[in-house]
């Protein structure tokens, strides 16, 4: 017997005809001894805590789709919808870490040229010191006024 979790109305009603079309047996609410798979979006709401506390599989949607395409009911371990989350969470952190790691190397390379545009401003500036300095100390040899 299957029920589920936390899936809208539409998702909810596909699966009910999925299961039934498919010899199981579809029941909106959790039956202790009866319920053998809970399908859930997340890892949250009371029907979750008590499958879990029952010892009750908690897949993926995934699951019941994958199990009509080979026509037999897969082991619940690949769909398991704690391990889903924490890959998934997994995932995205590896993607904000990338992302972060990027943004440090741009904020790096803006910085080195910060520091050259430094530079070179420096560079300039006592350039110009130097030809002013210049130009005061020979103004009176090259009849500068």
């Amino acid at each position: 017997m299957i029920s589920v979790t936390g899936i809208d109305f539409e998702k909810r009603e596909t699966v009910k005809k999925v299961v039934e079309r498919n010899g199981g047996v579809y029941e909106k609410n959790l039956v202790q001894g009866r319920t053998t798979h809970l399908i859930a979006a997340s890892t949250e709401g009371r029907k979750y805590k008590h499958a879990v506390d029952w010892g009750l599989p908690v897949v993926s949607e995934t699951w019941i789709s994958d199990c009509v395409e080979r026509g037999v009911c897969l082991s619940a371990r690949r769909y398991d919808v704690k391990e889903l989350e924490k890959q998934e969470q997994e995932r995205r952190r590896k993607q904000m870490e990338e992302k972060s790691r990027k943004m440090e190397e741009e904020d790096e390379k803006e910085d080195e040229k910060e520091d050259e545009n430094e530079l070179y401003g420096e560079e300039i500036e006592l350039y110009v010191v130097s030809l002013f300095t210049f130009l005061l100390c020979h103004s009176n040899e090259m009849n500068i006024t």
